[in-house]
């Protein structure tokens, strides 16, 4: 039973996650952060980094998606990582 709550708590954070990630809507993502207390950066350079980095690391995020978080951060003078060509 406990297996089951968790797979399904899981399961909502990372649709959750992966729809404020998809929406590049600053105050949807901050929303889902602050629900889960994750930090962000607070330059809006780094947040922003931070933002399409994260995106790229979804192995379900759409290939459209991952190519315009690819774009600006090449744009931006930053690196996409390693694991996400």
């Amino acid at each position: 039973m406990r297996t089951d709550s968790l797979a399904k708590a899981r399961a909502s954070f990372l649709q959750q996650r992966n729809a404020a990630l998809l929406s590049l809507d600053r105050e949807q993502i901050e929303a889902y952060c602050a629900r889960y207390g994750i930090v962000l950066p607070e330059r809006d350079l780094a947040w922003w980094g931070s933002v399409h980095k994260a995106r790229l690391d979804i192995p379900t995020m759409p290939e459209e998606a991952k190519e315009t978080s690819r774009r600006w951060l090449a744009e931006h003078g930053l690196l996409a990582p390693a694991s996400c060509p």
